[in-house]
């Protein structure tokens, strides 16, 4: 339960605009569009296409190894290795993973919700 509260923490930001992108506006199409058909696998073809696409994990490595590496030295007071960087980019790519997870769960969940499921 701590390690999910902790890529919460990580991800809160990820975690809110997804939520606002994909499960708000299936919720508003659900609520007012109750009779097109399939639209719950749309939703999720969105959030596949999302995990392949945008967060591809190469770039994003690249991309927060600078971030992850000045965050553990304000954390530890000292210069980090090359093994705690590596741990700590893991760890904020599995958040990640986590939150596109949790938000395709939020979509099942609001499908069955609606009945469209």
């Amino acid at each position: 339960m701590k390690i999910i509260i902790n890529y919460i923490k990580c991800q809160k930001l990820t975690a809110l605009l997804l939520t606002v992108f994909i499960i708000i506006p299936y919720i508003a199409v659900c609520n007012y569009f109750p009779t097109i058909p399939y639209m719950n696998y749309f939703f999720l073809v969105i959030l596949f296409l999302l995990k392949i696409m945008v967060f591809e994990e190469t770039k994003i490595r690249k991309k927060i190894k600078p971030r992850v590496q000045a965050e553990l030295t304000k954390e530890l007071a000292r210069n980090p290795s090359s093994d705690e960087i590596f741990k700590r980019t893991v760890f904020h790519l599995k958040s990640r993973d986590f939150s596109l997870l949790a938000t395709g769960v939020g979509v099942l969940i609001t499908s069955i919700y609606f009945g469209q499921f």
